[in-house]
């Protein structure tokens, strides 16, 4: 491919683009398929970990601590019941099952009003129900699993050892008669947090679908690593999951390894500014490689020194290091004139910063 570099007519020009040059990441090992398996896995045998009251709905089997501050103070430690009741004394039976604990405040403050006239309630949850999520499909260990409740789905893939990277991004959450489809890693990735990462209830069904269309990113990408590619996805959409490429990418020199059906590779040469401008739209296909190359690492000598070209840039490589390797300054050098030309900060950018030294 042809470069064009501007030169200045300077006695010295310097100019510098540096990153070390990676090569081709190796195509990652799907994972194993296992059949359905009765194998149960109990996750409770260390302690529950923190709880968020304000999500989490009280069930069968949870404990709680509630106490009144009143002129006569009272503690009860109380376990909700296999039919969801908490029975308290005075009040008697509440059924609670799916209430949180800021609701069941709410409720008991209000209950509590027709016999005491100035008290304050606290509510502590000090155990967590247990609950059964069954695993089956493309996973490592498909079974039955026993965990606490307070656990969200990401949680729970990432304990059981699910990948919640780019390789695996297509899993169906099954509750009751509805199923929801769900990217782990845009989960974590692209913040939708709050909306599909939910607490797990028992009887939730978590299924691994085998993975259609995976690719490959390597280079000068924030993320390097493999991708799975949902349907509709283009490169741009996994380009923007693997974080983009990093500002010294060398966008014209993109390189897709594309598979034949002899087992080889074809290089496709790819102009990655039009496709992140939109203009190009590239459809990807099972087991692509894309390679994103550094920029050159050169800096170029021009002007009145004895050899004047290209160089390695070395980090680190002082300018009068630099001049004596190109054989020092010829007798037409004038010294207080020494410029340093440095490109902008962007890869294309005819901006140039000059620094006299």
């Amino acid at each position: 491919m042809n470069r064009k570099i501007a030169f200045v007519p300077i006695l010295i020009i310097l100019t510098c683009l540096l990153l070390p040059v990676s090569g081709f990441a190796q195509d990652a090992a799907p994972p194993s398929t296992a059949s359905a398996s009765s194998q149960t896995f109990d996750f409770t045998t260390e302690g529950h970990g923190e709880v968020f009251i304000e999500n989490y709905l009280l069930g069968p089997g949870d404990e709680l601590t509630i106490r009144v501050f009143t002129l006569d103070p009272f503690e009860e430690i109380i376990k909700i019941s296999q039919d969801g009741k908490l029975i308290l004394p005075v009040i008697g039976d509440l059924d609670i099952a799916g209430k949180t604990i800021p609701e069941l405040r709410e409720l008991l403050t209000e209950l509590y009003t027709e016999y005491y006239t100035d008290f304050s309630i606290s509510i502590e949850l000090t155990d967590v129900k247990r609950i059964q999520i069954y695993v089956f499909g493309n996973a490592r260990k498909p079974g039955i699993y026993v965990v606490f409740a307070n656990i969200t789905l990401l949680e729970f893939l990432q304990r059981i050892g699910l990948s919640t990277s780019g390789d695996t991004r297509r899993m169906i959450h099954h509750r009751k008669n509805v199923k929801t489809e769900i990217d782990p890693f845009s989960l974590s990735i692209l913040g939708e947090m709050e909306e599909k990462n939910m607490y797990l209830q028992f009887g939730d069904r978590i299924e691994i679908p085998s993975r259609q269309k995976s690719v490959s990113i390597s280079g000068k990408v924030l993320r390097p690593g493999n991708y799975e590619v949902l349907d509709n996805e283009t490169l741009i959409d996994i380009l923007n999951l693997a974080g983009g490429p990093d500002p010294f990418a060398d966008f014209a020199d993109a390189v897709i390894e594309r598979p034949n059906d002899d087992g080889s590779y074809q290089r496709i040469h790819i102009d990655l500014e039009k496709i992140l401008k939109g203009d190009v739209i590239f459809e990807v296909v099972n087991r692509d490689r894309l390679y994103i190359p550094p920029r050159e690492s050169k800096i170029y000598l021009l002007g009145a020194v004895n050899i004047p070209g290209a160089y390695t840039f070395v980090e680190g490589k002082s300018v009068p290091q630099y001049i004596a390797e190109a054989g020092g300054f010829d007798k037409h050098a004038h010294l207080s004139f020494v410029t340093v030309i440095r490109p902008g900060p962007r890869y294309g950018n005819q901006v140039l910063q000059k620094f006299q030294v």
